[in-house]
């Protein structure tokens, strides 16, 4: 740990700087109130990876915004690459190791949206990763969407999306996914005017012509959904199921009532 006034945390011997580490840092865990101080010092540090969970940004209006371009900013000119800020704890989850078969890959703006999909481990069925992209000041839903789709235990990515910092982006990666074969679902809110305000109050999202980026999705292959019970059950199908080697369905139910 890095502490400026302690000398250990939780028992653990703590150094007063970044580079007073002993050893090289993959990532650093930001558990402070205005991460933007510490940027330049993990630039300096070569760290390549920071999490920052502080609040108080673009979700809070124009001045959060402002500092949110700030902390923007200042990761670019680091080096380092950023998820965050506004995000949580789910991309620490552990995941079980008992399941097999192919995963589902989960990428949440909101962390609790993430939490049904989750529980599928449950039913048995298998997650591999979860990406908690808060606020994407830096890395985005597109970054890990186009990361998800080439890992071979992949089977299906699901996501939770309350507007896209960058549309071409996003559009970008879902037709990677496309290519390599990786079903891609998604819940995106901001249907409704009330939507658009309570995305823009949670992660500073502004949401798009809901039209527009309905045809958009449905032009680059992901399967959109209207809630998270939809969206578990979408991507459980698509990560498990084989693809169909005929045209048709055949319904199989147990009575004539329950099949029409």
């Amino acid at each position: 740990p890095v502490h400026p006034a302690r000398t250990a945390v939780f028992g653990r011997a703590c150094v007063a700087s970044v580079a007073e580490l002993p050893e090289p840092v993959d990532l650093a865990v930001l558990l402070v109130a205005d991460p933007l101080p510490v940027i330049e010092e993990l630039g300096e540090a070569k760290v390549p990876f920071a999490v920052a969970f502080a609040s108080g940004f673009a979700e809070t209006g124009e001045a959060g915004a402002a500092a949110q371009a700030r902390l923007a900013a200042a990761v670019e000119r680091s080096g380092l690459r950023l998820l965050g800020p506004n995000t949580n704890l789910n991309a620490f989850e552990r995941f079980r190791e008992d399941l097999e078969g192919p995963a589902i890959a989960l990428i949440t703006q909101s962390g609790h949206q993430g939490r049904p999909v989750h529980a599928l481990q449950e039913l048995g069925i298998r997650l591999s990763h979860w990406a908690p992209t808060g606020n994407e000041a830096d890395l985005e839903t597109a970054d890990f969407l186009a990361y998800f789709a080439q890992l071979p235990e992949v089977g299906a990515i699901a996501c939770y999306v309350e507007g896209l910092k960058d549309g071409r982006s996003f559009l970008l990666a879902a037709d990677r996914a496309a290519r390599a074969k990786v079903p891609v679902v998604a819940v995106k809110v901001g249907r409704t005017e009330a939507g658009t305000e309570a995305a823009a109050s949670h992660t500073g999202k502004l949401t798009g012509a809901d039209q527009v980026v309905d045809a958009a999705m449905r032009q680059f292959g992901v399967v959109r959904v209207d809630g998270l019970d939809e969206l578990q059950d979408t991507a459980a199908l698509l990560a498990r199921a084989r693809p169909p080697k005929a045209e048709g369905v055949a319904v199989y139910s147990i009575s004539g009532g329950t099949g029409a």
